[in-house]
């Protein structure tokens, strides 16, 4: 089981408020959700505190196989294998750059409305994390993108290894400047 966790930015501008959990367009199709946080950075191509790298490679096999596509976002890293009252999101429309992976997350349930209201209250310390299976290269460290089976995009945590949380306002999350 390998776990990255990543401290990513997510700019709040990118969150769509929705009052009432309503009916969202994507690529085509429609989902419901409480509110759409939008372009949010999952994962980056370096070293994180797992002496881990996730490397690009991995996230375009990924994208192209439609592996992200509407997977589960769960409230924090589970011991067992989750539980349905855990889900806070589904993402969708995932993609990627030179330094990131991104997609976009549609909160749901109570626990997608809390998060949704700790973003709009402005907090800096929702990190992500991804949870699959696979092995490793060999240096030992780098995750081999032929034998990674995606389980979630990503989950809500708060302290993630890769340091990549949900979104940026110039500090870190001891009130530092970047």
């Amino acid at each position: 089981l390998l776990i990255e966790e990543s401290i990513v930015t997510i700019d709040p501008s990118n969150l769509e408020e929705l009052p009432t959990a309503k009916l969202v367009e994507s690529e085509g199709q429609t989902y419901k959700a409480r509110a759409v946080l939008k372009n949010v950075p999952v994962s980056k191509f370096t070293e994180n505190k797992n002496n881990r790298i996730y490397p690009k490679a991995l996230d375009e096999r990924l994208i192209k196989g439609g592996f992200a596509e509407g997977t589960l976002s769960l409230a924090d890293h589970p011991e067992d294998s989750g539980s349905i009252t855990r889900i806070c999101g589904v993402w969708h429309n995932a993609r990627l750059d030179e330094k990131y992976s991104y997609g976009d997350w549609y909160l749901v349930g109570e626990t997608g409305q809390l998060i949704k209201e700790a973003i709009e209250a402005g907090t800096n310390q929702l990190g992500l994390s991804r949870v699959g299976y696979g092995g490793l290269m060999e240096d030992g460290k780098t995750v081999d993108p032929d034998s990674y089976e995606l389980e979630r995009w990503a989950d809500a945590v708060l302290n993630p290894s890769q340091g990549v949380f949900a979104f940026d306002r110039g500090v870190n999350r001891h009130n530092r400047p970047l």
